[in-house]
Order: C-alpha cells, then structure tokens, then sequence
C-alpha cells in the first residue's frame, strides 16, 4: 500500500512539472537591433552626397559635369525625405509616410508609404523603392542608405545617398 501511494505521488508531481512547463516548447522571440530605430528616422533628412559610378556628387552642378553617370540615371542621384509618423489610432501596415523630395528638379512626390522592415536593416518607400540602411552616426546624424530596389532604367541601383537630419 505503501508503494502504491508513493508511486501514486510520484506520478502526480510528474504530471503537475509537465503541465506548468509550457515554455519549454516554446522557441525564444528573436531580438533584432535595427541601426536607426523608427522614432529616429522622423524626420526631415537633407542630401549631403551619393556615391555612384566612381562620382561623389553633392550638388546639382556636379551632377550636371559628370560623364560617368547616365543621364537616365541622374534624376534619382540627389533627393531629399521628409518622414512622418502615421496618424495616432491609425490603422495601417505602414510605418509613417514620406515627402520625396527630388532635389535637382525640384519635384516632390508626397504622402508616400514608409516602412522600416522588421528583421532588416532596410526601408521600402512607396511602391518599392528599398534602401539598405548601412549606418547612422547619433552624433552627427548622419545616415547613409544603399539604393537596391527597383531595377529599373532610371534607378540608380547601388547608389549611396548620405543625408544629415534637420
């Protein structure tokens, strides 16, 4: 009788550390540390230059002397973003939404989408314009992105475009 009753406790202190170990199945949630947090990224970012092609270009007569980029290429070299959070309740998949502002045409292409990605150092504006985010420096503000999507004729592929926050 004796045993049977050990046995019988032993059995329910194995049932009852089965039942409260939930987490064991559970996988950890992985933790990404994005460069740039979000809050960081509002805001308006002024062009300082873009690398591309072998130039460093930093205004729109530079842009204009170049020979080595093409002049199907040359409208996306210089912008300027204007970065603002969405709206407080709103309900959306974006981010915020961004000001493009075209800076040698002085064009500006407003109210786009803005999505910082969430386990990249990446951004995507609009309908797919992804940018690889390669640093930012706290103290200088500065932010210096990759130009990657879309391939287009006009896109400046591989440019890196610095800009320094207002």
């Amino acid at each position: 009788m004796k045993r049977l009753n050990l046995l019988i406790m032993m059995f329910a202190m194995v049932l009852v550390n089965t039942a409260c170990d939930k987490n064991d199945d559970e996988e950890p949630t992985p933790t990404f540390k994005h460069i740039i947090e979000l809050n960081e990224l509002m805001g308006y970012w002024q062009h300082q230059s873009t690398e591309y092609m072998g130039d460093v270009i930093t205004n729109c007569d530079e842009l204009s002397a170049s020979f080595n980029i093409p002049e199907n290429k040359k409208g996306l070299i210089i912008f300027e973003l204007d970065i603002k959070p969405k709206q407080p309740g709103e309900i959306t998949y974006v981010d915020g939404y961004c000001d493009w502002h075209v800076g040698c045409s002085s064009y500006i292409n407003d109210g786009l989408d803005f999505i910082l990605f969430d386990t990249e150092n990446k951004i995507e504006i609009g309908d797919g314009a992804i940018f690889e985010i390669l640093s930012y420096n706290k103290t200088t503000r500065e932010l210096k992105i990759k130009f990657l999507k879309p391939d287009e004729y006009y896109v400046p592929v591989g440019a890196i475009i610095t800009f320094k926050k207002q």
